[in-house]
């Protein structure tokens, strides 16, 4: 018989499914490219990590021999001051932006006559020959004495005498994985304005000594050493960093000087010695992330994030370091940091009582390592491109920063 109409409905269906093969063969292309590419990367940030972590090793290993932490503790207690509960008279960190900002700088405080650099390239030698009775220039004595009673010295001591003195300082807000200072202040320019009090303050102290004032020389070291003491504990290596130089150069070594003076030589050998371990260096800010590759063993990642030697800014560092473990895993580089990754991070942080907002912080950090639709418009898109190109480039870009 005649052949019948023939199926129009046919030849769209196998349109659609040759669109629906093609489609698969694409996407199974691009996931074995992926796959590719977050392999190598793995590789060659394993590459970087290797030697970093070695380093990182040692440098626990210094700290936990030299100890400069406690031996400044140690050293400096019959030194810091005892706190003021109002030296201000006013609102306080007001008074700290004026210190803090450019003389030139609105609301900054009048700026030295000279700089105390200047005056005193070596403070510790300078100190010593006023503390030996070596012959220091009238003139010079009038300019040493004029930085040590100058405004932004006078605003210096009285800022190391603060009974809230950490609350100045401490980081409270965390934005885009990132700390900011409370009240946004500057933190870029603080360290050349505190450097330079501190060293003002230092000048005072010469001027104290070469009058043979050895307890009021000694009381300025110590507002040096009591303020250097709070940036240590300041959730921010800059902070720290700062407090550190304060402590080696501006503290340590001209008390050292003091105590010898006085006839107490143990207590000048102490000081001695803290000095030199100080300005033996901070920790290594990057290397961590060795530790953390494994997110089922992070037992010495936990350890180094806890460990007391250290100041508690570089920890902080360290704690959003431990997300970059993943570089050298290729399906976290795929897909993202892992549940396991996220649990063990987050559990250091929880542990680390003595920093401020560790659990946010650490949270935080973590938002950098995923792909983010912004505005967050679809969750579920959101989802997808994370663990598309898009989300594997971002957590390869991340790396690269990192390592």
């Amino acid at each position: 018989g005649p052949a019948g109409p023939p199926h129009r409905h046919a030849r769209p269906m196998a349109r659609a499914a040759e669109l629906v093969l093609l489609v698969l063969g694409v996407a199974a292309l691009l996931a074995i490219a992926e796959a590719a590419v977050a392999g190598v990367a793995a590789v060659l940030f394993t590459g970087r990590l290797g030697p970093q972590t070695v380093g990182f090793t040692a440098d626990q290993a210094r700290l936990a021999a030299d100890d400069p932490l406690r031996a400044t503790q140690r050293a400096l207690r019959p030194y810091l001051v005892e706190p003021v509960p109002e030296p201000f008279g006013g609102a306080p960190r007001g008074w700290l932006r004026g210190l803090i900002r450019r003389p030139d700088a609105t609301g900054g405080l009048a700026a030295y006559p000279v700089g105390p650099g200047t005056l005193l390239p070596a403070p510790d030698a300078t100190l010593r020959d006023a503390v030996e009775g070596q012959r220091i220039p009238a003139d010079t004595l009038a300019l040493l004495a004029a930085l040590g009673d100058h405004t932004r010295t006078a605003f210096f001591r009285k800022l190391a005498r603060y009974e809230d003195l950490d609350s100045l300082f401490t980081l409270r807000r965390v934005r885009a994985g990132r700390l900011e200072s409370a009240d946004t202040l500057a933190i870029e320019p603080i360290r050349a304005p505190l450097g330079d009090a501190a060293l003002a303050n230092v000048a005072g102290a010469v001027a104290a000594a070469a009058h043979h004032q050895l307890d009021s020389a000694a009381v300025r070291l110590g507002e040096n050493a009591t303020l250097a003491e709070a940036l240590l504990r300041v959730p921010d290596p800059r902070f720290n960093q700062i407090g550190a130089h304060i402590l080696a150069r501006f503290a340590l070594a001209p008390l050292a000087s003091i105590a010898a003076a006085r006839g107490d030589a143990a207590g000048a050998a102490q000081l001695a010695d803290a000095a030199q371990r100080m300005a033996g260096g901070l920790p290594s800010a990057k290397g961590i992330a060795g530790l953390a590759v494994d997110p089922r063993d992070f037992l010495q990642f936990t350890g180094a994030v806890l460990n007391p030697r250290v100041p508690a800014g570089y920890r902080v560092e360290w704690m959003a370091e431990g997300w970059a473990g993943l570089c050298a895993n290729p399906w976290e580089l795929l897909a993202g940091p892992s549940a396991a990754r996220r649990s063990a991070i987050l559990a250091a942080a929880d542990l680390a009582a003595d920093i401020p907002r560790a659990h946010e912080f650490a949270l935080g950090a973590g938002e950098a390592w995923a792909f983010r639709m912004r505005p967050a418009m679809n969750r579920v898109l959101g989802w997808i491109l994370d663990r598309g190109p898009w989300g594997l480039v971002t957590r390869i870009r991340e790396c690269g920063a990192v390592l």
